[in-house]
């Protein structure tokens, strides 16, 4: 009868292990102060509030990421976004009624843009790409359904 329990075992093991995989990562009102990666691994993450990018900080976002945002959500970098892939990286909507602000790059601020999908920030005149005073390359990117596009000043 033991013999019969032990691969039962194996098989919830592994059946709980694929599901622990699958978890969304949360990310609610964050402000990232050391140098960050955000993983395929932990994918969806989910921005369910502001996330900022603070002075001096990197956020790495890898290849094949999916950066789902709640309604109102943004990420405000005023240090470094890279998000540099070599297929995709997808930012967008968590749910179809979902509105987001966008990725907002602030005075002085940097980072890459490179594969990546910016679709439907469309919260109060939403912007896929905010640029006031900041210089981020971007490169090979598609930006769809936003209210408006690139703002660059």
């Amino acid at each position: 009868m033991q013999i019969g329990l032990v691969p039962s075992l194996v098989v919830v093991s592994m059946l709980l292990g694929t599901a622990l995989a699958w978890a969304d990562t949360i990310h609610e009102n964050e402000t990232i102060t050391t140098n960050t990666t955000w993983t395929a691994a932990g994918n969806d993450h989910i921005v369910t509030g502001y996330v900022q990018v603070s002075s001096g900080v990197t956020l790495t976002i890898e290849d094949g990421c999916i950066v789902k945002f709640d309604n109102g959500a943004s990420i405000g970098v005023y240090g470094t976004l890279n998000a540099t892939g070599t297929s995709s990286i997808l930012f967008t909507r968590r749910n179809p009624a979902d509105e987001w602000y966008g990725l907002w790059f602030y005075s002085g601020s940097g980072g890459t843009l490179e594969y990546c999908t910016i679709e439907y920030a469309t919260y109060s005149t939403g912007y896929g790409i905010y640029a006031n005073g900041a210089f981020p390359t971007i490169e090979h990117c598609t930006i769809k359904n936003n209210d408006h596009g690139i703002y660059a000043q």
